[in-house]
């Protein structure tokens, strides 16, 4: 199976006037394809960046790190644009890129329609719930049709009920449209609901600490595995061993 990105010993420090910050500490991970990786820690330990190296917002200080696809990236919030209508706020990559044609707008009538948002294309931000703004963000990230998506908290601003339908949306159009993605969250539960594998982070200066192999049914979404017994066996461990790691600090 090809790795889509591989971190080798990568380290960034940040500099200010106050000195040099040690954010993160040789971090070597791979996500393949097809799967979803969710990354965990203490908050503050450098998740988000993490995902600000894999799509060259930040360079790392020391290592490497390969990239074989091409990245869509979902920022904690939806940022849509209020001006713009639902289509124009997914198409607005396509916009930049400078690549509107005739095939890529008729994947993105193909998006909305298979997700249920073809009847609120002409809605505006304003009148959508925080549920579908996600759907629309996320439609929006996948326009350019990446192969890896990079998820930062994308359901924190949800309302516990929300969010969990949320997650099983994002997780059945992540398989459906046979993409893999990188998610970073504070939440076990949400991890080990949407994740193949889970990767524990230590506090700052972030290293990788354990990885977690979740082995439930394939094609399982994220409202079945919570009913599943295996899902409070891998949340206890999960928190056991980031709580261990929290008071070795």
């Amino acid at each position: 199976m090809q790795h889509l990105i591989t971190l080798n010993n990568v380290t960034k420090s940040f500099f200010s006037d106050h000195g040099q910050v040690d954010v993160l500490k040789n971090i070597t991970f791979h996500v393949n394809e097809g799967e979803i990786v969710a990354l965990i820690g203490p908050s503050g330990c450098g998740k988000s960046t993490i995902l600000n190296l894999i799509s060259s917002l930040e360079s790392p200080s020391v290592g490497q790190i390969e990239k074989n696809c091409v990245l869509g990236y979902m920022f904690q919030k939806d940022n849509l644009m209020p001006w713009r209508n639902v289509f124009d706020n997914i198409k607005i990559g396509l916009e930049i890129k400078k690549s509107i044609t005739k095939e890529n707008i008729k994947y993105l009538n193909n998006l909305l329609d298979k997700y249920g948002l073809s009847e609120f294309k002409d809605y505006y931000p304003n009148e959508l719930s925080g549920g579908m703004r996600q759907r629309v963000a996320l439609i929006r990230t996948l326009a350019l049709n990446p192969d890896l998506l990079l998820l930062d908290e994308p359901f924190s601003a949800l309302d516990s009920q929300t969010r969990l339908y949320v997650q099983n949306d994002v997780h059945d159009i992540i398989h459906k449209e046979k993409k893999a993605a990188l998610i970073v969250t504070h939440d076990i539960s949400e991890a080990v609901a949407l994740a193949d594998r889970i990767i524990l982070l230590s506090a700052r200066p972030c290293s990788v600490k354990q990885e977690f192999v979740l082995d439930f049914p394939p094609n399982s979404n994220p409202l079945t595995r919570r009913e599943s017994e295996k899902f409070s066996l891998y949340f206890n461990l999960v928190y056991k061993e980031l709580n261990n790691h929290e008071k070795d600090q």
